[in-house]
């Protein structure tokens, strides 16, 4: 049975930031794995407990691992990408100083970028892996630079007018580091979501920088000004001491493409780290989360399913890796 606390690991915007703590039975040591999670919501909704992906927290508990999830500021409005980036740095910071600094380093969708971005912005501190779950791993894609639609939806009718609206957002407003996942699509943070990935704008709002989609789509990432290079980390942060990662991904994902993992799966390789992606057939994006209960013994299972199988594989690198630092 784990334990449950959080804890405050840093006050910024004007809120406390905290990270929920699942701690093995056993006493944690300096020796003990770290596992942070980093929640999804295309940057603009959720929480620490958005979707829970309870595989990973049975997993770790097994293992004697202690799982964290920290929150972070979201998009809009006062917080930026960096101030996200910011956010995912200082927690884990604080779980080195204070659990273990053998970490591994995970991320949900938009999470997924986090874990990429705080691996490749960390000073002091190598994970020992990362972990991409279906990640929003590369903001130079075509289908963030130029838009896409999300889920199938048709074009938007307002799109003018939501995109006004998020820049007005961006100029008022206190930071929040939660906003759970509503039911009706209406609302507005959900239609903020499909406007800005109809018109492309996520390089914009997490840089800060206006025109940045179009110019990476007209010049290519090697256009992108050095200082705001942080946002882009597989094309400008990989290399040998990059950590081992893996990539999970639905080959039916209606909300962030496969080919955002298999493009960092290229990347990653080309540059000379270990990776290893795991395709899931005919699933969506969230089916880790929604097809796992709480109770389900995923590596052990009464009754064997396919999924089993590839949550199973994500592990064993996970857990290769992690024996070859002990």
């Amino acid at each position: 049975m784990t334990s449950f606390e959080t804890k405050t690991f840093a006050t910024a915007g004007g809120l406390a930031l905290t990270l929920d703590l699942h701690a093995p039975p056993l006493k944690v040591t300096k020796e003990s794995i770290a596992f942070v999670h980093f929640h999804g919501g295309f940057f603009v909704l959720g929480g620490k407990q958005t979707f829970s992906p309870t595989w990973l927290t049975t997993a770790c508990a097994r293992r004697g691992w202690t799982y964290i999830t920290p929150a972070y500021r979201l998009l809009p409005p006062e917080a930026s990408g960096r101030d996200m980036i910011a956010d995912a740095v200082s927690a884990i910071n604080w779980v080195a100083d204070n659990v273990s600094s053998r970490i591994v380093l995970a991320g949900s969708s938009a999470g997924g970028f986090l874990a990429f971005a705080a691996a490749a912005q960390l000073r002091n501190i190598r994970p020992l892996a990362v972990l991409s779950v279906y990640g929003i791993n590369d903001l130079t894609s075509d289908e963030y630079t130029q838009g896409t639609s999300i889920m199938g939806a048709p074009p938007l009718s307002n799109l003018d007018e939501l995109i006004e609206e998020l820049h007005a957002a961006r100029a008022s407003g206190a930071s929040i580091c939660e906003y759970e996942f509503p039911e009706d699509l209406a609302d507005k943070r959900m239609q903020w979501i499909s406007a800005i990935h109809e018109a492309g704008l996520y390089p914009e709002l997490m840089t800060g920088l206006k025109g940045i989609s179009s110019k990476i789509a007209a010049e290519g990432v090697g256009s992108v000004p050095d200082e705001y290079r942080t946002f882009f980390p597989l094309d400008f942060f990989l290399g040998h001491n990059f950590p081992p990662t893996v990539l999970l991904h639905g080959d039916a994902d209606s909300c962030v493409s496969v080919e955002q993992s298999k493009r960092a799966y290229e990347k990653l390789t080309e540059s000379g780290v270990k990776a290893h992606l795991e395709l899931v057939p005919g699933k969506d994006h969230g089916f880790d989360a929604m097809e796992v209960s709480v109770d389900t013994d995923h590596e052990n299972p009464a009754e064997e399913s396919p999924l089993f199988a590839h949550l199973r594989a994500v592990l064993d690198f996970i857990d290769q890796t992690v024996k070859k630092h002990n």
